[in-house]
């Protein structure tokens, strides 16, 4: 059991018939996984989770992707804190779409549909993978000669 769940935080809710009806905040509690969408109370912020586990939360965030700085790592009982102190909050409705789409290699010069392919099964999809990739990794896959190694590299720049 997190430490989020342990936190027994009444909350009042009005349910249809006016009535007030109480749950606590550990009924509404919700496990953090990859793929979830959480809110910055302070900012309005939109984080996506890519990895968690008890030790880190590894964060996308919505408005530095486009700064090109968009992945926040934090220790995993800070971002529980933040939640427990509603500094994120869930959004499973959120209707942002945080993960970025791959890039379309065959529009470099000298890269055709099926060099494209290659790199994205090699798992070159964005042009960060690029840069963080060796000249010798990325000669090595199928279709990459040293002009689409030229092309590429200034494409990703």
């Amino acid at each position: 059991m997190s430490k989020q769940e342990t936190i027994p935080e009444t909350v009042q809710m009005q349910d249809n018939d006016t009535q007030a009806s109480t749950m606590t905040h550990q009924d509404t509690a919700h496990d953090p996984s990859p793929g979830d969408t959480y809110e910055d109370a302070r900012t309005g912020e939109l984080y996506e989770i890519i990895y968690i586990d008890d030790q880190v939360a590894l964060l996308r965030s919505q408005y530095a992707a486009k700064r090109g700085h968009y992945h926040r790592m934090e220790p995993r009982n800070q971002f529980d804190k933040q939640l427990s102190h509603d500094r994120l909050s869930f959004k499973p409705e959120a209707d942002v779409e945080l993960r970025t789409q791959a890039v379309d290699w065959s529009t470099v010069d000298n890269i055709g549909e099926k060099t494209a392919e290659s790199l994205h099964q090699a798992g070159y999809k964005q042009p960060t993978d690029i840069q963080h990739a060796s000249d010798e990794e990325l000669l090595n896959i199928s279709g990459i000669g040293s002009a689409s190694l030229t092309n590429l590299r200034e494409h990703t720049q």
